[in-house]
């Protein structure tokens, strides 16, 4: 687990030194750091590529018990509301990796595994869609849902959603 973590900070900073030259279109910058509150709660990362297309990836766990990313793209539709250009409405595809103990008191990995199941590991499909406010400051503030089904090891369906806050630097 502590390998997994130390790869993802290197890869999160390794994305925001590349971003630095990228797109620019908001105060801060095109890559933001947060945290989204719901189901999963997790840390967020978000790389704005352009005014059209960012890509957004999210990590939360449970240190022995489980761990889960989460990695979308999302088409975004800026200025589509013209009375507050701020804020963007998105919506995108994605992929969710779910690693559990199974542990009988752990309930968290419920909805990506079927009860026939004894595994360890799900991978499913999400699409998320929701709406991002970015003020002239270098936050965004978030509501996101995302329905998705797990295909990996059964077929089951499962609801994400959260309310979330990124720093854009």
């Amino acid at each position: 687990m502590k390998a997994l973590v130390l790869t993802l900070a290197l890869l999160v900073t390794s994305i925001a030194a590349q971003a630095r030259s990228g797109f620019t279109g908001n105060p801060g910058g095109p890559f933001g750091l947060g945290l989204v509150i719901g189901d999963p709660t997790a840390l967020t990362a978000k790389y704005d590529a352009n005014q059209r297309d960012a890509f957004d990836v999210g990590l939360s766990f449970n240190l022995d018990k489980w761990f889960l990313i989460y990695g979308d793209y999302q088409y975004k539709f800026a200025g589509l509301i013209r009375q507050a250009p701020q804020v963007t409405p998105y919506f995108g595809i994605g992929a969710v990796l779910v690693a559990s103990n199974r542990s009988i008191d752990d309930t968290r990995h419920y909805q990506y595994f079927t009860d026939s199941t004894s595994s360890k590991l799900a991978l499913g499909l999400r699409v998320p869609f929701g709406i991002e406010w970015r003020p002239n400051a270098p936050i965004g503030v978030f509501v996101e849902l995302a329905p998705g089904i797990a295909i990996i090891p059964g077929t089951i369906g499962f609801f994400q959603g959260g309310i979330g806050i990124r720093y854009y630097f």
